[in-house]
């Protein structure tokens, strides 16, 4: 078979005619004075046709040919079982009556890898990390906030080690790896507010504290931060994120760097938003240990009332006898899903407890 093109050597520009001749995959490259290359056609790679671009096969030495007889190396291609993929494509971009069930197939598949692939991937991924590598993150994340946003607790001593007590004695009955700290701040405005970090440290704001009325009350938002930690909910949120920047940005052309990736994580722990799913999940794993120790709900239903008032302004206050649900003013690190879903779950969990003893 022979193949009319362009020869380029190897970190050279310049061009001169050339002819490809293969015969049982064995291929002379000349022009019309010398044979410039010898290889078999599984020595060089030949690029994927794509409409009528000129094809290029560049060999191991880093010379390249470039010819625009696409039907010439299809045939080349087929004759030595190479012809695979590229002549798909061609032959699928080629025909318009294929392009809507393509358009569909390719949505379908990123909305599957977005829906399962990537939550999966980042759940694998989160809990291969040992939680005693994690502090790292939780330091540096907590040293970023306290320059953005916190500033220090102005509770009692006594207070700060009435809470740390229970909190102490929840953290050693669920006996995980994760090493718990609670540490206490304050927001602007003295807004009320709980988060946990990665690495088990788990942040409680003053007005919180103020605003509850029982000791189980903050227990039950403790509780579910502890959840958030042992399932490592902030952990497969920023790897998601993640994953799928990278998966766009390859998409793209525009690879991010694993280093600029990583760099990213406390920014990204600041303004991920956890998923509703992953709030249930937190809820259930509070309601369920305060059943499992005979301790009524209504404790957690409370303080989630409470601190749904708290958010809310004057107008969302009126606007609420109309159903309307308030929004959160400070939201840093997680948007709930709606309180009135969420106490109706507590409750109705409450309710089974009931039942079942």
């Amino acid at each position: 078979m022979r193949i009319e093109g362009f020869y380029y050597p190897a970190g050279h520009s310049k061009k001169s005619a050339a002819v490809l001749i293969c015969e049982d995959g064995r291929c002379t490259l000349s022009d019309d004075q010398k044979v410039l290359f010898k290889a078999h056609i599984t020595d060089f790679r030949i690029s994927d046709r794509l409409g009528d671009m000129p094809r290029q096969m560049r060999f191991l030495d880093g010379e390249l040919f470039e010819t625009e007889a696409n039907d010439q190396v299809d045939a080349l291609l087929r004759s030595n079982r190479h012809h695979g993929f590229s002549a798909l494509l061609h032959r699928l971009e080629s025909k318009a009556a294929y392009i809507l069930p393509l358009l569909l197939v390719a949505g379908l598949s990123l909305w599957f890898l977005y829906a399962w692939g990537l939550p999966k991937a980042a759940r694998v991924i989160a809990f291969s990390l040992p939680a005693s590598e994690l502090n790292l993150i939780g330091d540096h994340t907590l040293e970023t906030l306290d320059r953005l946003a916190l500033k220090p607790s102005q509770l009692s001593e006594q207070r700060k080690q009435g809470i740390r007590a229970r909190f102490t004695g929840l953290t050693d009955e669920i006996g995980s790896g994760f090493v718990y700290r609670l540490h206490f701040r304050r927001l602007p405005e003295n807004a009320a507010d709980a988060f946990a970090l990665p690495d088990g440290s788990i942040v409680v704001m003053d007005g919180l504290v103020e605003l509850s009325e029982e000791p189980w009350e903050i227990d039950s938002i403790l509780l579910h931060e502890i959840a958030h930690v042992e399932e490592r909910h902030g952990l497969q949120s920023v790897f998601q994120d993640t994953l799928l920047t990278l998966m766009v940005s390859v998409m793209l052309g525009d690879a991010v760097s694993t280093a600029q990736a990583a760099a990213s994580l406390p920014i990204l722990l600041m303004e991920r938003k956890y998923s509703q799913n992953f709030e249930q999940q937190a809820d259930d794993y509070a309601s369920d240990y305060m059943l499992t120790h005979q301790v009524d709900t209504v404790h957690f239903s409370n303080i989630l009332e409470r601190l749904e008032a708290s958010y809310a302004t004057e107008d969302d206050k009126t606007k609420m006898t109309e159903e309307r649900e308030p929004e959160s003013s400070w939201d840093y690190f997680s948007t709930h899903p709606r309180t009135k879903d969420r106490l109706l779950r507590i409750r109705e969990k409450m309710i089974r407890g009931q039942w079942s003893d």
